[in-house]
């Protein structure tokens, strides 16, 4: 994932966490993936939209899915993600990416 953001990306995640920086990114992801609580992360694409005419971007959009155990239950966290893409030295780059968590399954973690 790395590869694709820009040094200054930023992410906000559906809990509302704000990591800004590539360095920050990195360690903030490989400090979830090794969480033994971690079970799954997915998203799924509905669309990108590129701009026709001004700076050249795009706008990824879809749905996103997290799975993880919460007191001992698994629990399934869903949302929307919008990805800012930036077309930076002849290369597609992440500028931002965003998660709104809009649906919860799976238990009183959800709570």
């Amino acid at each position: 994932m790395a590869a694709y953001w820009l040094p200054d990306v930023n992410t906000i995640g559906g809990d509302g966490s704000l990591w800004v920086g590539k360095d920050k990114n990195v360690a903030g992801f490989a400090e979830l993936f090794k969480d033994p609580n971690f079970i799954s992360g997915w998203r799924m694409l509905d669309g990108v939209e590129v701009s026709r005419s001004g700076p050249k971007g795009a706008a990824e959009t879809g749905t996103w899915e997290w799975r993880e155990r919460v007191a001992g239950e698994v629990i399934t966290f869903s949302g929307r993600y919008l990805i800012m893409w930036n077309f930076v030295d002849a290369q597609w780059r992440i500028r931002s990416e965003l998660y709104v968590s809009t649906g919860c399954v799976g238990g009183a973690g959800c709570q």
